[in-house]
């Protein structure tokens, strides 16, 4: 139960970078 509680906290930890991640590479993107 607890690693299934902190795996589903990763994920939301995971989600959280790939979206900045997304973010800044679009602004670069746009930028250019």
């Amino acid at each position: 139960l607890r690693g299934k509680k902190s795996s589903h906290k990763i994920a939301q930890e995971t989600r959280k970078t790939r979206h900045k991640k997304d973010r800044s590479a679009l602004e670069k993107w746009l930028r250019r």
